[in-house]
């Protein structure tokens, strides 16, 4: 029985990297005929054989190097670990539906090498790498502007309407947006990275049913609870994000003796206060264009805990830039009071604490997920050009 056991065990994982290396040898087809397949001598040399001078950051599938091309074009060489199963899906979902959709608010995807030691995938370059070294740096902030933010969040809204289906047949689902997931070019145009745990949805499928995986802090609270994910998921995060942006602060607290970014904001919105929540930086230039209700409002609106009352983006991306289109009164976030699937019929007090210990308990036996973003310091590289 002994013998048996161990013969099928060896079986079963010798089918799964024939497998494995059926698909990858696929992909490698289709980027020969496309002309986006990369030598890996010619991208380790581009990098200076990944020199820690060229290091611009380091997420958890990967490292990223700037590499420069025998044509002199400058590019982002993520370098990708596959020490675990979960390699394969992050690099099939990257190349697979990534290089199939173009949109000026995404990272373009440039090509791949998987002959070498390592598989390679090659970014276009964005000089002034992620939001959150912008946003959360004292001096840096102060070079965004009020017009800078509003731009960053409609192009980032966007890109998610464009992901979502809004100009094309997929359907899809980033998973992880966030500041540090949003990078800037020279002209501080965002533009959304890190496809590593994108989804596909099926036109005729409603939500999908999956382990838990991104980042606390941005998840949804039925996806973080049930594991049910639609693209109201990646709405609640974008509706952080835009708190994040306006306000100057992570939305990622939670100890007993500070309450959330999302708290803060709904309590200051209630009392009509919203100005005070308003990053100093920036205060004086938008209260002068008539304050920042408007996207704050849109921002707790994304946020709700009900997901059939969060708009779609297509809708926000209409709300931020059509003066005329009337914003609907949100209702109140998870994680404050009430129960998160029904805000509106509770009244009982809930605790966040005990919330987010049992959501980790549930992340940590159904699927990996990246901890909340306070465990990368605003002066840390990581996750910066993916």
């Amino acid at each position: 029985m002994l013998s048996v056991f161990v013969a099928y065990a060896t079986y079963a994982r010798l089918s799964k990297r024939k497998k494995e290396l059926e698909n990858l040898g696929q992909i490698s087809i289709n980027f020969e005929k496309s002309g986006l397949k990369f030598k890996y001598e010619t991208l380790e040399k581009a990098t200076d054989y990944f020199s820690l001078s060229r290091k611009l950051g380091q997420g958890g599938n990967g490292s990223v190097f700037m590499g420069i091309l025998p044509n002199g074009k400058i590019v982002a060489v993520k370098r990708l670990i596959y020490n675990t199963r979960q390699w394969v899906d992050e690099f099939f979902n990257e190349v697979n539906l990534i290089s199939k959709i173009q949109h000026k608010n995404l990272v373009k995807l440039l090509g791949c090498s998987i002959e070498g030691p390592e598989s390679l995938l090659v970014y276009e370059y964005l000089p002034n790498k992620s939001l959150d070294q912008f946003i959360f740096d004292e001096e840096k902030a102060k070079r965004l502007k009020w017009k800078h933010r509003f731009d960053i969040i409609v192009g980032t809204a966007e890109g998610l309407a464009y992901l979502h289906g809004g100009e094309s047949q997929i359907r899809i689902i980033h998973r992880d947006i966030k500041s540090s997931n949003v990078l800037l070019d020279e002209n501080l145009n965002p533009k959304i990275a890190d496809f590593g745990l994108v989804r596909c949805l099926a036109p005729d499928k409603s939500h999908l049913s999956t382990g838990v995986a991104g980042t606390l802090g941005y998840m949804a609270p039925e996806y973080l609870i049930r594991g049910q994910l639609t693209e109201k998921a990646d709405v609640y995060s974008f509706g952080v994000l835009v708190l994040e942006i306006v306000c100057g602060k992570r939305n990622a607290t939670f100890s007993k003796d500070s309450s959330s970014l999302l708290q803060t904001v709904w309590t200051l919105y209630r009392s009509n206060r919203l100005a005070e929540a308003v990053d100093p930086c920036i205060r004086d230039e938008i209260l002068a264009k008539g304050g920042p209700d408007y996207v704050l409002q849109i921002g707790l609106l994304c946020t709700q805990a009900s997901v059939s009352l969060r708009p779609s983006m297509v809708e926000v991306v209409q709300m931020l830039t059509d003066t005329d289109c009337e914003i609907p009164i949100p209702n109140q976030p998870p994680f404050i009071n009430g129960n998160a699937q029904e805000p509106e019929r509770s009244t009982k007090s809930y605790s966040l604490d005990s919330f987010i210990s049992n959501a980790v308990k549930k992340i940590q036996g159904s699927g990996t997920f990246s901890e909340s973003s306070r465990t990368h310091s605003s002066d840390e590289p990581s996750r910066t050009q993916q």
